[in-house]
């Protein structure tokens, strides 16, 4: 089972954003993109979510084509943090988590405890009666994440693993709660799920990845392990710094 891609390409317009991207998204693990921006990251995650067609390739979700997929049928499967969510209309936190449940699902006890289940795991209880709209941007960012973690466990089906994609969650956040974010997506993943998430902090990719994705122009540059990945040379060749930069944020 994974959530893939094979030889995608996205053009929009005359511009070529990502080509022949290939990766595929295994249960159990977590995921982290890198790459410069304008690389081709978010791209490649709105591929994988659903939410942008490829112009050539395709992207499955277990051997299934995505395109063939109902928008319910993909929110059972997966769902997705932005970096930038906004709310024209006046929810308090929990309503805002509250979104995640399935269509037609009533105020049952174990929706609820799903939900605060995740506002917990986030550090969110004490803003579950706050407005959304008078939150901070990393609080806001949490919410976002709490509400993906528990429309996926509303959707949870025996051997059906669900896949979490995230893009920048942690772009908003202090380095605490950087990490109770990253460990919210290792968990899930540990928990037989897959999470993939676009970083730009190569310590917190290094951190919690189990795979590493390098992009550069459109392309995927290199993937393994960060460990054997994140040398000096590579940094300075997919971030175009000078080497003695690159040293200082290499694992070897």
């Amino acid at each position: 089972m994974a959530l893939e891609l094979r030889g995608v390409g996205v053009t929009i317009g005359r511009a070529r954003l990502i080509q022949d991207v290939g990766l595929a998204l295994k249960p159990g693990l977590l995921t982290v993109i890198l790459g410069a921006n304008g690389a081709g990251k978010s791209t490649t995650l709105g591929v994988l979510a659903g939410d942008l067609r490829a112009t050539s390739g395709e992207a499955l979700l277990d051997g299934q084509p995505l395109a063939t997929l109902s928008p319910r049928q993909l929110a059972m499967r997966r769902a997705v943090v932005l970096q930038h969510a906004p709310m024209n209309f006046s929810l308090c936190v929990h309503e805002v988590v509250a979104l995640s449940r399935p269509p037609g699902a009533g105020p049952e006890a174990s929706c609820d405890e799903i939900e605060e289940r995740a506002l917990r795991d986030l550090g969110l209880i004490p803003l579950a009666g706050r407005d959304y709209s008078t939150l901070s941007g990393g609080e806001r960012q949490r919410v976002q994440i709490a509400r993906a973690l528990a429309q996926l466990w509303h959707n949870a089906a025996p051997d059906t693993p669900g896949y979490m994609l995230m893009d920048e969650p942690t772009a908003h956040l202090d380095l605490k709660q950087q990490i109770v974010a990253l460990e919210v997506a290792q968990r899930f993943a540990e928990a037989g799920g897959a999470a993939l998430c676009i970083l730009h902090d190569i310590g917190l990719a290094r951190e919690f990845a189990d795979e590493v994705i390098l992009m550069k122009g459109g392309r995927i540059a290199a993937q393994g392990a960060a460990d054997g990945l994140l040398t000096a040379s590579v940094i300075a060749d997919i971030y175009d710094i000078p080497d003695q930069r690159a040293r200082r944020f290499a694992v070897l």
